[in-house]
């Protein structure tokens, strides 16, 4: 076991703006001090009225006095701290929440669906990255509103939020994040008992887990090139905490952890300086790990792995054969709908109070369709 003290400092240094790649402009906000990056065919406001850099577009962006913009991305900043900014409870009903780490921050990525007791009609998606940053918190926004193409706008939105860099360094939380010495360092990681530090030498990449002062064992991979996809490893914190991690491929930029019992952790994957690789934690304990998924930018799943890091199948065993019960003569009221969203499948729970009615179960190729909307059909 290699334990290090840790030298106290006020955490990694703001990362510093690169020239746009092709297709992509910049722009900054001065008043809340950020820079990032966008797609060149997008626009952004000017600044006249309000900050610079802070609404984003496919069209010309108009801001009057005292008027918010109809636009697709709104970048603000709040006063609210980032632990109640983050807290489920500021979003209405939560489909995904995933973990990660923006230019040494802490974040959050909320896919959220509206109760429409704000300002937002019931059932209207929202996607949200909050980031913590000293005096509040950092907050982007896309909505699935009429006339707007969520799919892109949110990835859009990935996008900006992965060039974003701020000007003030990263809020000190009185724990530091220093690091002695024996390679490179990033923190990739902080959760409320510990953060995760990678640390880079010539000849692997580590994480390790630090909390109360102390290391816990260094989970460590040779090389650590472009084509590391999915590693998993447990990392041993100091105190009763517990997690899992590894290295992802810069393909994967999303990683779902199946949990026994308690659902699905999500993490988006930090980058970790000098490396072609990102890593990614979750703290859950390996004994309770059902499967690790990493999906690739298309959503698409490229790599499964069991509790013990092995390749495995996303549903072992699913029973794919169609069932069905016996029609109901009584009437069944339908009181509740549940979607969850799990590590390689979705669930969507019907719930009836007193007793489930007949039903039919299958696998369909095409849309499904109600009998009175075939009925309505021209031709029929």
């Amino acid at each position: 076991m290699r334990r290090r003290r840790r030298q106290r400092n006020r955490g990694p240094a703001p990362t510093t703006g690169t020239a746009p790649a092709p297709g992509l402009a910049e722009c900054s906000n001065d008043q809340v001090g950020y820079a990032v990056q966008y797609p060149s065919d997008w626009h952004t406001n000017s600044g006249d009225v309000v900050a610079a850099c802070s609404y984003f577009d496919p069209e010309p962006i108009s801001v009057g006095e005292g008027t918010e913009p109809a636009v697709a991305i709104v970048l603000r900043a709040t006063e609210t701290g980032y632990r109640t900014a983050s807290s489920p409870d500021a979003f209405g009903e939560v489909r995904s929440r995933d973990s990660g780490m923006v230019d040494g921050r802490e974040a959050v990525a909320v896919v959220a669906e509206a109760t429409g007791e704000g300002l937002l009609d019931e059932g209207t998606l929202g996607y949200d990255w909050v980031v913590n940053i000293a005096d509040g918190s950092f907050i982007a926004t896309t909505h699935d509103t009429p006339g707007r193409d969520f799919s892109r706008n949110s990835k859009v939105l990935d996008q900006i939020i992965a060039s974003l860099t701020f000007t003030a360094p990263p809020p000190d939380d009185g724990d530091g994040d220093g690091a002695g010495g024996g390679g490179e360092r990033t923190v990739v990681a902080r959760y409320e008992r510990f953060d995760v530090v990678a640390i880079r030498t010539a000849d692997e990449l580590c994480l390790v887990a630090r909390a109360d002062g102390t290391e816990g064992d260094q989970a460590c991979w040779p090389g650590g090139g472009p084509d590391a996809d999915l590693t998993l490893s447990p990392l041993d914190v100091p105190g009763d905490a517990a997690a899992i991690g590894g290295l992802a491929a810069p393909r994967l930029p999303r990683v779902l952890v199946g949990t026994a019992g308690d659902g699905t952790a999500g993490f988006r994957p930090s980058d970790i300086g000098g490396t072609e690789v990102r890593a990614w934690v979750v703290p859950v304990a390996q004994s309770r790990t059902d499967r690790v998924i990493g999906y690739t930018d298309a959503d698409e799943i490229a790599v499964t792995l069991d509790a013990r890091g092995e390749p495995t199948k996303v549903l072992p065993d699913v029973n794919t054969q169609p069932e069905n019960t016996e029609p109901s003569e009584e009437f069944h009221l339908l009181n509740d709908v549940e979607t969850g969203l799990h590590a390689g499948y979705d669930r969507i729970t019907f719930r009836f109070p007193e007793g489930v009615p007949g039903y039919e179960v299958s696998y369909e190729e095409r849309p499904a369709e109600s009998a009175i909307s075939r009925a309505s059909s021209p031709g029929r």
